[in-house]
């Protein structure tokens, strides 16, 4: 399967983590608490969260976001804003009638540098 690769910014975020939970004689917390805070931080900067319909209209056409569950990708541009479909749907929604928050995907720009 073909699979984005690791945001490197990400990476590092989530080794700082880990790094901070070190306090010179060992780690603190249990291994589970530190994986997920190193997973939480790495979510945070690999799959950013969006919360206004500025931040939407800002990511480049390509970008994929989910929804409640649905993925949708920015196809288009206007005077209005970016346009939205649904993955595999044909149908095309404004940046104003996607409810938010919305967590990103996939950004080209971010992902394609590195391929």
């Amino acid at each position: 399967m073909n699979q984005p690769p690791l945001n490197p910014d990400a990476l590092s975020r989530a080794s700082d983590t880990i790094s901070d939970r070190y306090d010179g004689n060992g780690y603190e917390g249990t291994a589970n608490e530190i994986a997920e805070d190193a997973i939480r931080a790495y979510l945070a900067v690999a799959q950013p969260v969006v919360n206004s319909v500025e931040e939407l209209d800002a990511l480049p056409v390509g970008t994929v976001v989910i929804i409640n569950g649905t993925m949708f990708q920015a196809d288009d541009r206007d005077v209005y804003g970016t346009m939205w479909s649904r993955v595999r749907d044909i149908d095309a929604c404004s940046s104003e009638s996607l409810a938010l928050p919305a967590r990103v995907l996939y950004r080209p720009e971010a992902n394609d540098a590195e391929g």
